[in-house]
């Protein structure tokens, strides 16, 4: 099976953002990925999902982009971009009076969000297409508005929250930079500057603990 290790792309970049959680939604201290141009051929869609699969994410579908904001409280969600393009604005709940943060996502990119991330696509080009991928194992998501009732919403927010770090990262494995970074904040030791980034063995920049 082929995987992003045996064929990838130049300027590949990875970001790193940090969304604070509101009074509605749990968002989370883990931060978002974007890995840019990551993907070997976005036009082979099955291909795509191959390597998906092949680092243990489970592909339950390819999608069009969806407007309405929304969150699920009980996985991981990666998304694989394979057409087009969209604008994804990220940690405003329906009641939330912060703007959020908006990030733009094109075909050959990979987005990966912990459970609890409000998100949105708010502008996106027809043709937009993802494969929807989910750590094996995990449950099927949810899906939360942003709506609910304060109480709902602290178990909501304390369900996200333990919702476990995947074994592997969808593009690089069990090596890969989500792990490294995910499991640095979650321990509240060498937490990632997401200004300084140098160059790892799995081929993107991940972003440096402090020195």
């Amino acid at each position: 099976m082929t995987t992003s290790a045996d064929v990838m792309p130049r300027n590949e970049r990875l970001e790193v953002h940090y969304i604070a959680p509101t009074q509605f939604v749990p968002n989370s201290k883990l931060p978002i990925l974007i890995y840019r141009n990551v993907i070997p051929d976005p036009g082979d869609h099955n291909g795509t999902a191959a390597i998906l699969e092949g680092n243990g994410y489970r592909v339950d579908g390819f999608y069009g982009c969806y407007d309405t904001p929304h969150y699920h409280s009980n996985t991981v969600e990666a998304y694989a971009f394979v057409q087009g393009y969209t604008t994804i604005k990220l940690g405003k709940g329906p009641r939330d009076e912060d703007l959020g943060n908006e990030f733009y996502l094109s075909k050959g990119d990979l987005f990966v969000q912990p459970a609890g991330m409000v998100h949105s696509m708010i502008k996106s080009s027809p043709d937009c297409k993802y494969v929807g991928a989910y750590p094996q194992g995990s449950p099927h998501w949810d899906v939360r508005l942003g709506n609910e009732d304060p109480e709902l919403v602290k178990t909501l927010k304390e369900g996200a929250a333990a919702v476990p770090i995947p074994a592997s990262d969808p593009m690089f494995g069990p090596q890969g930079p989500l792990i490294h970074i995910w499991k640095a904040v979650s321990e509240g030791g060498n937490v990632p500057d997401r200004t300084k980034c140098h160059q790892k063995g799995y081929q993107v920049p991940c972003c440096e603990s402090p020195k």
